[in-house]
């Protein structure tokens, strides 16, 4: 789960957030689901390797909420340990956006535990005995974006 744990914006402002997470093994990727509220207006899931050029895995330039989708990959996407994947938010607090809630705009201060806006990785190992050890980690990577 990569997770954005809150977020602050002035009333008018714009504002590109990331997060990202190292993956801990090498993982097979079957699915996205992203999450974020009414003042985001896009986002971009990319994975950087280490040694080599980024690639976009998933791109959303007319955010909506409601769409509330899981995307499928057509086949499953292999992602390699120390890889770091990244996640941008576009967020914008203007009267411009209509899906901002409040007009005129005004100060938003939102955070969760769970996190204000995150995109849930649905993938497993690609060493079945290390199932475990993959749980454990999103467990430890949820408690630790929570401090």
């Amino acid at each position: 789960n990569v997770m954005l744990r809150k977020i602050e914006l002035a009333p008018g402002q714009k504002r590109t957030v990331t997060a990202e997470l190292v993956l801990p093994m090498d993982v097979d990727l079957v699915a996205l689901t992203p999450r974020a509220s009414r003042r985001c207006t896009g986002l971009e899931v990319v994975v950087h390797p280490p040694d080599g050029r980024p690639t976009a895995l998933l791109g959303v330039e007319d955010w909506n909420p409601h769409y509330r989708e899981t995307y499928v990959l057509e086949s499953p996407v292999r992602l390699s340990q120390g890889e770091r994947v990244s996640v941008v938010w576009r967020y914008d607090n203007t009267e411009a956006n209509p899906r901002n809630p409040v007009t005129p705009p005004e100060e938003v201060s939102l955070g969760a535990r769970v996190g204000v806006a995150n995109v849930l990785l649905m993938c497993a190992p690609t060493d079945p005995d290390r199932e475990a050890e993959l749980a454990d980690f999103a467990v430890a990577e949820m408690r630790r974006r929570q401090r």
